[in-house]
């Protein structure tokens, strides 16, 4: 009792590593599916958003494009747990200045994050988990690399999903398909 007083606590999962009843839990409270947005920038972060709405909102995560499976998982699982199906926010004054993405990855302008980004959208469909990725700059967005698990797989086998789906998607940049 006194923890929650004095900071934030470390969310606990009911099955250590899996995010399989909290996942099923937020789509009750949302009575719908979740949503949630990943980017790799200049392939060195990893770059995550909770959406409400249609449009990434809150605080965006930062991570170490050398961060464990398991950290890369929970983290994503996180942000699909805090969508928000209605966007209650104001429209930013300076779209690109107010994107909390582009503010958290140090890029100079929309333009060059953009340009040095992978964008990967992620919703779940029932008990699974997709992931669609695609440069953020591509002259072809209707094709894009695409992974789907179990939500009941563990963090570490999401992480390695998501993994999967950036490096696909960048072979599909180098093949000039995107």
């Amino acid at each position: 009792m006194l923890s929650s007083l004095f900071g934030k606590q470390d969310r606990e999962r009911v099955l250590p590593g899996h995010s399989t009843r909290e996942l099923t839990d937020a789509k009750k409270r949302c009575k719908g599916e979740l949503c949630a947005a990943i980017y790799l920038y200049d392939d060195s972060v990893f770059i995550l958003s909770a959406i409400a709405g249609h449009t990434e909102a809150g605080e965006a995560v930062v991570l170490d494009v050398d961060v464990s499976d398991e950290a890369l998982g929970e983290t994503l699982c996180d942000k699909l747990i805090e969508y928000e199906p209605n966007d209650r926010r104001e429209r930013p004054s300076h779209p690109v200045r107010d994107w909390a993405v582009f503010r958290a990855s140090g890029a100079r302008s929309g333009r060059g994050f953009e340009e040095r980004s992978f964008y990967g959208y992620v919703r779940t469909i029932n008990t699974a988990i997709r992931i669609d990725v695609t440069p953020r700059k591509t002259n072809h967005p209707e094709i894009r690399a695409s992974c789907s698990l179990s939500n009941g797989q563990s963090h570490s086998s999401i992480g390695a999903a998501v993994r999967r789906a950036f490096e696909a998607s960048k072979i599909l940049r180098q093949a000039g398909k995107v």
